[in-house]
């Protein structure tokens, strides 16, 4: 990695949809995507103009997005509609055409912040697994197949704020919010959801209160932040003790760590936009440039690195706002492209039911990656493909071509790309 430095400086700019209420932001590459509650509007994330371009789902009011790419989108749909179901929403066209690939088994309350926040989060490394909180059914759902068909994997009554897949370790995940008694949840799961264990924040967040979402940095995975009502948390062994680092008198409802630099957090809470320099040692509170507006409990803050400068997203009842921050001091430049094809051990090994396979390009290629038994046979194709340049990761949930559990035993992954191949073996145990 690169070592450089930043001359400091910050700025506000205006984005537009100031008469829409924003729920989530995503940014691919230079494109900014929204749910607002009438449908998901995108724009260039470099626009001088307030213009947004309408993707889909006008008139619905989408709550959380997924982007694969351009041209895949999730969508969730239940606030603002106060009786409807939860619905998930999907396009492989970038919008032309819609399906809907989950409807709730239960219908609305009738009352907006019984359902409000049912949340989606995926597997970074496939296209095919999704985790779906959905509030009002009480419960965490999973698929493994694009939505075709989902599978009910943990029951709780309680109102999710957030659910999380860590990207860096894919078998890990949380999902929190609050209890029926106003006491603040968060859950951990080291095995993709199947077993889940409460880590303890009622003592640090003290009564009515509640865990909007969870942060951290991929340097250092054992610290991990959570921001509530009035108070943001700060934790350096991995959830077993907590200390307070930052106070106020609002809402905070999402949190972003600089992407290449630990030290500098983002905290959107209610008017304000709340940043640290020194890992929440001393806060900057700064006014946006919609403050003084009416805001919504929809609040949500992405961050993307750029020249050495932080850009940062946020929205909510205000429209969106683009806050440019230069990062001062030393900063890791991101890593450049891998130096060659590479095909590295699946983890875990061995497994069940479910592995990574990570591999890695120099260059644009056609990829093929297949499973074979020990008779030469094969037994699941997982890639088949254009795939571009840097690393991959695929996910093998233990299923032949015909969705079929397969049997405990050693199988061998075979890559074939830039007219090379490469193969690994990998154990099933049962």
């Amino acid at each position: 990695m690169k070592i450089f430095f930043c001359i400091a400086y910050s700025q506000w700019t205006y984005l537009g949809l100031g008469d829409r209420i924003v729920g989530e932001i995503r940014i691919l590459g230079d494109t900014i995507y929204v749910g607002t509650d009438s449908g998901i509007y995108k724009r260039s994330i470099d626009a001088v103009d307030t213009v947004w371009s309408q993707v889909g789902l006008q008139g619905k009011a989408i709550r959380t997005l997924l982007l694969f790419d351009h041209n895949e989108i999730w969508g969730v749909r239940n606030l603002w509609q106060t009786a409807d179901s939860t619905i998930v929403y999907k396009t492989m066209d970038a919008g032309e055409n819609w399906s809907v690939v989950y409807t709730s088994p239960v219908s609305g309350s009738g009352n907006p912040t019984d359902n409000m926040f049912d949340v989606m989060d995926r597997l970074l490394f496939t296209r095919d697994t999704v985790y779906l909180v959905d509030v009002g059914a009480g419960a965490i759902y999973m698929t493994t197949n694009g939505g075709t068909s989902w599978n009910r994997i943990y029951d709780t009554q309680w109102r999710y704020r957030f659910i999380k897949v860590n990207p860096y370790r894919p078998n890990q995940l949380w999902f929190g919010g609050e209890g029926w008694i106003f006491n603040p949840i968060l859950f951990e799961s080291t095995d993709y959801g199947s077993t889940w264990d409460q880590v303890i924040v009622d003592d640090v967040f003290q009564g009515d209160n509640a865990c909007h979402t969870l942060a951290f940095y991929p340097d250092d995975m054992n610290t991990w932040y959570v921001p509530g009502e009035g108070k943001i948390v700060k934790s350096t062994n991995a959830g077993l003790t907590w200390s307070v680092i930052h106070e106020n008198s609002f809402y905070n409802f999402d949190m972003a760590v600089s992407p290449v630099r630990s030290q500098t957090l983002y905290v959107n809470g209610g008017p304000y936009l709340f940043k640290s320099e020194n890992r929440g040692i001393s806060w900057d509170t700064l006014e946006h440039s919609g403050y003084g507006t009416s805001l919504s409990i929809l609040s949500d803050v992405e961050v993307v690195h750029r020249n050495g400068t932080d850009i940062v997203v946020i929205a909510g009842s205000f429209g969106v706002h683009r806050y440019d921050n230069s990062i001062t001091g030393v900063i890791l430049a991101p890593k450049g492209l891998p130096s060659s094809f590479k095909l590295s051990q699946n983890f875990p090994n061995p497994f069940n039911p479910l592995t990574v396979i990570r591999f890695q390009l120099p260059v644009q290629s056609n990829v093929s990656l297949k499973i074979y038994n020990l008779l030469g046979r094969e037994v699941r194709t997982l890639v088949d493909r254009i795939e571009g340049p840097g690393e991959r990761f695929v996910q093998w949930d233990g299923r032949d071509n015909t969705v079929r559990t397969v049997n405990s035993g050693a199988y061998f992954c075979h890559v074939e790309a830039l007219a090379t191949t490469r193969t690994i073996m990998m154990i099933m145990l049962k």
